[in-house]
């Protein structure tokens, strides 16, 4: 072959200047739609995260709180330290809530809240009953269990005497990157057993 011949066989694949020029604009065009996706999807999976560790906490909280005689606060904290995904201390709150069915209403019999939440602006309220006289994280009930200041809203239907136990958990979620969500999230669960 003559040296003539092989400079006119040229690669079938020969890129270009323009070729390249194409791919950077391409590239410069896709590259934010792309790092948005992957941003969201992190964020996405955060939130889902700690949406099930809050499931957990609120259904093994309820198995203890029904089925031990441990002290309600105790079993706040221990639930707690088995958050290590998320910043329970200051994200979170814990209600524990007795209730009875009694006189064709659903009565709380004892609530209590974990003292270690230091929630800035103070926690939310229970959903299941709002106690309105707190010594540390044990409700001071107030009247006789049939009071009707004491009628909670469990979300069930009890049979007559039967007991209940309600654990709510709030968490505020607070997002990595705010582009995307604005404001924080309140994450709730409650489990009966």
């Amino acid at each position: 072959m003559k040296h003539s011949e092989a400079s006119q066989i040229t690669p079938r694949y020969r890129r270009t200047h323009r070729d390249i020029g194409v791919a950077l604009v391409e590239m410069a065009l896709l590259l934010p739609l792309l790092v948005l996706v992957v941003v969201g999807v992190y964020e996405l999976s955060r939130g889902i995260l700690a949406n099930n560790v809050i499931s957990s906490v609120s259904r093994e909280g309820a198995n203890l709180y029904s089925r031990t005689n441990t002290p309600p606060e105790d079993i706040m904290n221990a639930l707690a330290q088995t958050t290590s995904q998320l910043d329970m201390v200051n994200n979170g709150i814990i209600y524990m809530t007795r209730i009875q069915e009694t006189d064709g209403n659903p009565q709380v019999i004892e609530q209590f809240q974990w003292v270690d939440s230091a929630l800035a602006g103070g926690p939310p309220n229970s959903q299941v009953w709002g106690c309105s006289n707190w010594n540390g994280g044990n409700c001071t009930m107030v009247g006789d269990l049939d009071d009707p200041g004491r009628t909670a809203t469990p979300g069930i239907t009890l049979d007559p005497g039967e007991q209940v136990v309600a654990v709510e958990v709030y968490y505020i979620y607070h997002p990595l990157f705010s582009l995307l969500l604005k404001n924080n999230l309140r994450l709730y669960s409650v489990t009966l057993l």
